[in-house]
């Protein structure tokens, strides 16, 4: 979404049209789009400060 500045539902709705020309053509969407779960971040909380 940062390199094209679509929205998320702007890219969803592409990634979905690009799976439906794939099974069109018979191929297997699913060895192109990888679903992926986004990383937590790592919070650190320093009640004193760093010294």
């Amino acid at each position: 979404m940062a390199i094209t500045g679509e929205s998320r539902e702007e890219l969803l709705q592409r990634i979905e049209q690009c799976r439906q020309e794939l099974i069109e053509a018979g191929e297997n969407p699913d060895e192109y789009f990888k679903p992926v779960e986004p990383q937590r971040a790592a919070v650190y909380y320093f009640p004193n400060g760093l010294h």
